[in-house]
């Protein structure tokens, strides 16, 4: 438990108090102290808090928010667990990114992440990608108008883009297109397997197996055989 009247402690009435109950509201479901889930078509939506902080005492607070999406079909794949039993990790996600991404003051100079500042006077300050360098102020007196200026830029610009993207069939095809977010084109090439196996185009199957044999062959990952091993088992086992 944070010291009363710390950064850290506003920061966690900030993410307790203020933004997950609206998130309540949208269908997230909390997981943990800074996680919070929403189930859409039998995928996941996630957002998560991620903080950083000087020790003892910790004067101000450096967060930011990132998001993701985890397809049901392959976390099933990968764990052989139907539903999200915990909170996602980083090899858990299909398309990850950061809210600062879809803010348009942010998005129009290039900027992929945003980090915000907590102080013990319970002001907030808007950073760069270099959490503590403080690039301007940001108008937040209290903890309230930080609040609404995340939600609004979740509600408004992030949840849009991800409900766009949650369906198998939306990442199916962002990968098929070569595109991936979040992930590496190694990844995405595996996931995309799971997902023709499971959805289709049956089709492309053996092209992206493929793709996966040559990078197998240029060395960088040995294990792709029994990956592909997997894939081709359970293309049989449908047939």
């Amino acid at each position: 438990m944070a010291a009363k009247g710390t950064a850290v402690e506003t920061y966690e009435h900030l993410v307790r108090d203020l933004i997950a109950p609206r998130l309540r509201t949208k269908g997230f479901r909390r997981r943990g102290s800074r996680c919070f889930i929403r189930e859409v078509l039998k995928n996941w939506q996630v957002v998560y808090f991620i903080a950083w902080w000087e020790p003892s005492p910790p004067k101000i607070v450096n967060f930011t928010v990132d998001l993701s999406i985890v397809s049901g079909q392959v976390y099933y794949f990968e764990t052989g667990r139907v539903g999200l039993q915990r909170v996602p990790a980083l090899n858990d996600m299909q398309w990850q990114d950061r809210l600062g991404s879809f803010l348009p003051d942010r998005a129009d100079r290039g900027a992929k992440d945003l980090w915000w500042s907590l102080d013990e006077q319970i002001e907030g300050t808007e950073t760069t990608e270099e959490p503590l360098r403080t690039v301007r102020g940001f108008p937040v007196n209290r903890v309230r108008d930080l609040a609404q200026e995340i939600l609004g830029g979740l509600e408004q610009y992030a949840f849009p883009i991800m409900d766009r993207y949650t369906p198998d069939e939306a990442l199916r095809d962002l990968w098929l297109a070569g595109k991936c977010r979040g992930i590496s084109d190694l990844q995405r090439l595996e996931y995309l397997a799971i997902l023709l196996v499971a959805i289709g185009p049956a089709q492309e199957i053996d092209r992206v197996l493929g793709e996966l044999r040559e990078k197998h062959r240029e060395g960088r990952e040995p294990i792709i055989d029994r990956f592909i091993e997997r894939i081709e088992s359970l293309r049989n086992w449908k047939r």
